[in-house]
C-alpha cells in the first residue's frame, strides 16, 4: 500500500509532540533504534505546527519513502490521536 499522508491531532496541543519520527516496514523496533536516528535511517522526520496538530491537517508524506507499505511505527508515545489517511485508489493490485 501506498501511504501519501498523515494526519497528527491533540485535544490538548500542549502535550502533543513538537516533532515525530515515522519508520516504514520496520517489525522489531524498539526506543533505542529510534531515539538518535535522523533520516535517512527513519523514514521521515515530521516537525508538527500548532496548526497542523489543532486541526488534524494532512501532511503529504515523502512519495517515494512510503510505496509497498506494511507497516508504520511512530515514535512517539500515544498521547495524540493518529489518523493514517490511505489512499486504496493508490494500491497496485498488478
Amino acid at each position: 500500500m501506498r501511504v501519501r499522508s498523515i494526519a497528527i491531532a491533540s485535544s490538548n496541543v500542549s502535550q502533543a509532540p513538537k516533532s515525530v519520527k515515522l519508520m516504514v516496514n520496520r517489525p522489531s523496533i524498539g526506543f533505542e533504534d529510534v531515539e538518535d536516528a535522523v533520516e535517512p535511517a527513519v523514514a521521515q522526520v515530521l516537525d508538527l505546527t500548532k496548526e497542523q496538530v489543532e486541526e488534524g491537517q494532512k501532511i503529504v508524506l515523502r512519495f517515494v519513502r512510503f510505496q509497498n507499505v506494511s507497516s508504520i511505527h511512530v515514535s512517539r508515545p500515544c498521547t495524540f490521536r493518529l489518523i493514517l489517511l490511505l489512499y486504496r485508489a493508490c494500491v497496485d493490485f498488478h
